[in-house]
């Protein structure tokens, strides 16, 4: 029997969601998911200017709930208590001093933002030629390629993350001239036996697929990756788990047969 799991979902602890921590589990269980990670945000930025427009994240009341969730469901469902750091590489001390006092299952790590800039998604493509758009998808490869380097997280998310932002902006991205950079990454993930999130937001964002799309986890696959874990990304009950089936079966078709799943940010292999 495959196991099916979300592992990259947000509750009313991360500023974009209103999810409801008890509605989370029901809904997995209800649905016969086995597992569902609740990986609030916790953004990292050096510039002052974007620390004021951050929003505060409650580290401790936020790790005790799911905590306190997760002994609740303990019979039904496994629930991983997560947290999804963006752009740790802008203060490292203090994400050190995060996971040193708090014993996450699964830490999920990400880039949201070029160093020293906001969001992608509060950023205008349409007011950008696609000759800078491309400029900005190679840098964001290079700062993601420095975050594998950091490395203290479990699973890489949303590689590709840009694409939706710079496609809405009415431009075409051909990832074929960044793939020695894509190399690089995924070759640092398996020797460091981090795993690559599949994040199946894609398909309700309209991509037609997950990020990284199949072209590249293809290509993660040949080059022997196997460390895999699935997310929705989800920010709305109605999306929690959402595709991630969908997600699994077309792994399966590429050579894929298990996910990753963590406890105490230990991995265990599950079949899919």
């Amino acid at each position: 029997m495959s196991y099916k799991a979300d592992q990259h979902s947000h509750s009313f602890f991360s500023f974009d969601s209103k999810n409801n921590l008890d509605e989370m589990c029901k809904k997995a269980i209800s649905i016969g998911f086995d597992e569902i990670a609740i990986t609030d945000h916790k953004d990292f930025y050096q510039s002052e200017v974007l620390k004021r427009l951050e929003v505060p994240f409650d580290h401790d009341a936020a790790y005790n709930a799911i905590c306190d969730i997760k002994e609740k469901y303990k019979d039904r469902l496994k629930v991983s208590v997560g947290v999804e750091f963006g752009q740790p590489t802008e203060d490292p001390e203090f994400a050190k001093e995060l996971l040193s006092s708090h014993n996450y299952d699964m830490v999920i790590g990400s880039l949201h933002s070029l160093y020293r800039m906001p969001d992608f998604y509060l950023l205008d493509f349409s007011k950008i030629t696609g000759g800078q758009c491309d400029l900005f998808i190679t840098q964001y490869f290079k700062e993601i390629e420095e975050l594998v380097d950091w490395g203290d997280f479990d699973t890489l998310a949303h590689l590709t993350y840009p694409i939706r932002y710079i496609k809405a902006g009415g431009h075409n991205v051909d990832l074929e001239k960044h793939i020695p950079q894509i190399k690089i990454i995924f070759e640092k993930l398996i020797e460091k036996g981090i795993a690559l999130e599949v994040n199946s937001s894609g398909y309700r964002q309209g991509l037609g697929g997950p990020l990284p799309d199949y072209e590249i986890l293809k290509l993660y696959r040949e080059i022997g990756g196997e460390y895999i874990t699935v997310g929705g990304d989800g920010h709305t009950i109605e999306d929690l788990c959402l595709n991630i089936e969908r997600v699994y079966e077309k792994l399966k078709s590429l050579g894929f047969k298990y996910i990753c799943s963590f406890t105490e940010r230990k991995i265990e292999k599950k079949e899919i």
